[in-house]
C-alpha cells in the first residue's frame, strides 16, 4: 500500500530552486507544460504560473494574443510585475475579425484599454485613444507595455500588415503619436537590452538609465540622413554591446558620397564610448536603402 505524504520533501524546497526546475520546461512555442506543472499542486502553482509570464514571445503568435493578455493582465498586476522579457511584433491592422471568430470579448479589452489611457491622461481624440477605437493591434501593444514595471529585455518591431517588412517607425504605432508616454519613459528605465528599428526612440524624452545592449535591427540610409550630429542620440553612452543591421550600400561610394553620409555619422550620434562588443550584419536589405 503506497502512502502519500501531505508535504514530501520536494515541497520542501526554497522557491528559488522550484523556479529553477520550471524554467527547464519553458518552451517558446507552448506553454502546455508548464500550463500542467501549475495544475500539480498549489505549491507548484507559483513558480509555473512565474516562469509563463517571465518570457513573452508575442511576435509568436496571433493578433489575438495581445488582446488576450491584456485581459488577465488588467486584473492581474502581480503577473503584470513578473515579466521581465518580451518579444512584440504588433501590425496595424485591426483585431476585431479575428476576435470575433474566435468568439474572445475584444470589447471588454477595448473598454479597459480606453479606462488606462484616461488615467493616463489621454483623451478619446487622441490618436492612440484612436488607434484603441478602432481596435488596431499595434494601439493593445503599446497599452500592453504601460503594465509591465519590471521589463528589462525588450525588442520590438511594428509593421504595416502581416507579411510585409517591419517599420522603422514604431512608436507612432504603438502610442499613436512620435511622442513617448511619460509612463513609459519611467518603466524603460530599467531596460538593459532593447531591440528595435526604429531609431527616434532615441530621439525622445526617454534617458535609458540602464541601457548596457542595443540591436538595431535595420539602419536605413534615411536613417543616417536624418540624425543631429554627434550625441544627438539619448540614452546611448552606455552601451557595451551594439548589433546593426546595415545594407551593403553603406560600403558603396558611389551611393553614400553625394549623400555625405556614412556609418560614422551613426557611432557619433550614439555616443557610445564604453563598447566592449560590435556586430555589424551586412546582409540587412532595408525598403529605405536607395
Amino acid at each position: 500500500m503506497m502512502i502519500f505524504s501531505d508535504n514530501p520533501p520536494i515541497y520542501q524546497l526554497p522557491d528559488e530552486l522550484l523556479l529553477h526546475v520550471a524554467s527547464y520546461l519553458f518552451d517558446p512555442f507552448t506553454y502546455t507544460d508548464l500550463k500542467n506543472l501549475s495544475l500539480v499542486s498549489h505549491k507548484f502553482h507559483p513558480a509555473a504560473q512565474e516562469t509563463i509570464y517571465r518570457t513573452l514571445l508575442l511576435d509568436l503568435f496571433s493578433r489575438i494574443a495581445v488582446p488576450r493578455l491584456l485581459r488577465t493582465l488588467f486584473d492581474r498586476p502581480d503577473l503584470a510585475a513578473k515579466v521581465k522579457t518580451v518579444r512584440i511584433g504588433p501590425t496595424r491592422q485591426s483585431t476585431v475579425k479575428i476576435c470575433e471568430a474566435q468568439g474572445f470579448p475584444l470589447e471588454f479589452v477595448r473598454a479597459r484599454s480606453l479606462m488606462k489611457l484616461g488615467e493616463l491622461g489621454y483623451t478619446e481624440s487622441h490618436p492612440w485613444s484612436r488607434t484603441i477605437q478602432n481596435s488596431l493591434h499595434s494601439g493593445f501593444a503599446g497599452v500592453l507595455l504601460t503594465l509591465l514595471p519590471a521589463l528589462g529585455d525588450l525588442s520590438i518591431l511594428v509593421a504595416d500588415t502581416i507579411g510585409n517588412p517591419s517599420s522603422d517607425e514604431c512608436v507612432s504605432g504603438l502610442f499613436g503619436s512620435m511622442v513617448l508616454p511619460d509612463l513609459i519613459v519611467k518603466r524603460w528605465d530599467n531596460l538593459q537590452n532593447f531591440s528595435t528599428n526604429d531609431m527616434h526612440v532615441f530621439k525622445c524624452n526617454a534617458p535609458f538609465k540602464c541601457l548596457t545592449s542595443l540591436n538595431l535591427k535595420a539602419v536605413s540610409i534615411d536613417t543616417i540622413k536624418s540624425l543631429n550630429g554627434p550625441g544627438s542620440l539619448q540614452g546611448t553612452d552606455t552601451l557595451q554591446y551594439l548589433i546593426l543591421g546595415v545594407p551593403m550600400a553603406f560600403m558603396d561610394p558611389v551611393t553614400m558620397g553625394p549623400l555625405e553620409s556614412h556609418l560614422s555619422c551613426l557611432f557619433e550620434a550614439l555616443n557610445c564610448n564604453r563598447l566592449r562588443s560590435l556586430c555589424i550584419d551586412l546582409s540587412v536589405c532595408t525598403p529605405n536603402a536607395h
